[in-house]
C-alpha cells in the first residue's frame, strides 16, 4: 500500500494488482 494506482486508492491498487 505504498504505491499510487492510477485508477484507485493505494489500497484497492494492491488488492487489484
Amino acid at each position: 500500500m505504498s504505491y499510487t494506482h492510477p485508477n484507485s486508492i493505494p489500497s484497492v491498487a494492491m488488492g487489484s494488482s
